[in-house]
């Protein structure tokens, strides 16, 4: 998909459809996958505004947002997402069943998908995500959001090093939380590690990396991956494998 407006032109696949059919007919070859995690960043402003002639960048607001829904699950169906609705369940509050560990088991998600929702600098446009349904009832994504609010459930970290403990705290409390190996190419450049294994120790669920194979334009021999033949790792923080 587009990351920036005017230079991801050459995009594997231009329309979101596009994309999501090719993950679900590869879904439909495997369909014991482990859950995926599909990140969407909504960008309703372009970076590249201020140049001459740059692309004017479509806004998102509340048909945006309908729309990226109902591709969703034009593709998918409801049965092959995790969605908020079906976290929250009988409880008052997404948050509240986030907080009584409400999730799926790993077996119970196998074959599906969690969609992601976080937006670029000012988080005003998603707004018009949660509103009129403040525990997102009948969207097809979680939220970024920061714990207390009604619909809170998944939270972005990307600090492993300084926020540590405010990750491990967040795991223990039932939320799903993101962070990142590497920020921009620092880590790449210099080969370090460090953020890394802050990542993995600190028991977010989902560590984003832009260096998952070798070799990088850098030289060294910086990647981010899990071991060969394994499709996820027990959480250190929450979970009862080798115990």
């Amino acid at each position: 998909m587009l990351h920036v407006a005017d230079l991801d032109f050459r995009s594997n696949c231009n329309l979101f459809s596009t994309c999501l059919t090719e993950m679900a007919q590869w879904s439909a070859k495997n369909p014991d996958h482990a859950p995926i995690f599909v990140m969407l960043e909504a960008k309703g402003r372009s970076s590249m505004g201020d140049l001459p002639r740059a692309t004017k960048v479509l806004p998102f607001e509340k048909t945006a947002y309908a729309e990226m829904d109902a591709t969703i699950e034009q593709v998918f169906g409801k049965d092959k997402v995790i969605m908020p609705d079906d976290i929250r369940g009988d409880y008052a509050t997404l948050e509240s069943a986030v907080k009584a560990q409400n999730w799926p088991t790993l077996a119970n998600s196998k074959g599906k998908f969690i969609f992601l929702l976080i937006a670029a600098g000012d988080t005003s446009d998603l707004a018009h995500y949660v509103q009129g349904r403040p525990n997102l009832e009948g969207r097809m994504a979680f939220l970024r959001s920061q714990p207390c609010l009604s619909h809170s459930a998944f939270v972005l970290m990307d600090n492993a090093i300084v926020r540590q403990q405010e990750i491990k705290d967040l795991v223990k409390q039932g939320y799903l939380v993101r962070t990142r190996s590497d920020i921009e190419t620092y880590e790449a450049k210099v080969n370090d590690m460090s953020r890394a294994k802050a990542a993995f120790s600190s028991g977010a669920h989902i560590i984003s990396t832009d260096f998952y194979k070798a070799g990088n334009p850098y030289g060294t021999d910086y990647k981010v991956s899990l071991p060969e033949g394994v499709d996820y790792l027990c959480n250190p923080i929450n979970s009862n494998c080798g115990k």
